[in-house]
């Protein structure tokens, strides 16, 4: 098998050109340290279905029950929405895009990344995990000397708690934040077609909603990313990719750009299990310049 050629890819409020690559064969992305980011140019299973007892089947089977059915007409139309509804393949607690937007939105807020004199370097998204704790990624802060998040038009300093510029993850503190967190949900309970939801502020338009389906899980050490056609843009990083009931499954990172609709995000496990992690790192003096 011939190998591929490495994949361009840009993360979403930057691009890269890495050693990144994605062997469709067999599912995997290889990643590879590279040169130092540059800034991007503005460029269930079905359920066997039932069916209602044919009439005549009635008959032969007995007398009486045929009779029965023929006097209750309402009844045998009951019986059969029941029969078509339970073999409904659709999730009966599955949401509107609009009731998705409306549960999840509330807890998607802007990330500043700025310098020794206040000015803006880049921007991105993020998502509140609990009262005056924020997610996002770890290259959207990365090289901060200041950091802010903003929500509903209110500026709040932050400062970072914990990072992980392996697993491109970040939580920050931010004092004086009083915003619903976000539902979290499982990526274990993900299907490929799944519908998924991103909201975040890709170019700058914040909490802009687009949806998609879940395309794919690539394996990497320590988990998995999800593949998704959702679009995502520069600004999107760090915002919440959110499933049919509007729950928390992901933080869309980065798009290949060879290609069309190959976007992806980390799973939220990836930070409920930050604290954890043995490199995990508690200081907001980083200064990594490799992204995996």
């Amino acid at each position: 098998m011939n190998k591929q050629n490495p994949a361009s890819f840009q993360a979403t409020d930057r691009e890269f050109n890495s050693d990144r690559n994605i062997d469709p064969w067999h599912g995997n992305i290889q990643l590879v340290k590279n040169n130092s980011p540059q800034p991007a140019s503005e460029s269930m299973t079905g359920n066997r279905s039932r069916q209602a007892l044919p009439l005549s089947f009635a008959r032969i089977r007995s007398g009486g029950l045929s009779v029965f059915l023929k006097q209750r007409p309402l009844l045998v139309l009951l019986l059969l929405f029941l029969s078509i509804d339970l073999s409904s393949p659709h999730r009966v607690d599955a949401k509107s895009a609009s009731e998705v937007y409306e549960l999840a939105s509330k807890s998607v807020v802007v990330v500043y990344n700025l310098d020794g004199q206040g000015n803006r370097q880049h921007f991105a998204s993020g998502v509140v995990m609990t009262e005056g704790e924020v997610a996002t990624n770890y290259h959207v802060i990365e090289k901060a000397a200041k950091l802010a998040v903003v929500y509903n038009g209110k500026a709040f300093t932050a400062r970072l708690r914990n990072s992980d510029p392996e697993m491109d993850i970040s939580v920050l503190d931010v004092p004086g934040l009083k915003a619903p967190k976000a539902f979290i949900g499982k990526t274990n309970q993900l299907r490929i077609g799944a519908r998924v939801y991103a909201i975040g502020a890709p170019r700058g338009l914040e909490l802009t909603l687009s949806d998609g389906i879940v395309s794919g899980f690539r394996e990497v050490e320590g988990g998995h990313y999800i593949q998704t056609t959702t679009p995502i843009s520069s600004g999107s990083s760090g915002g919440g990719l959110f499933d049919e009931e509007g729950m928390l499954v992901g933080f869309p990172t980065f798009y290949l750009t060879e290609g069309q609709q190959l976007n992806f995000a980390v799973p939220v496990e990836w930070v409920l299990k930050l604290p954890l992690r043995k490199n995990a790192n508690a200081t907001s003096n980083q200064n990594h310049t490799s992204w995996h």
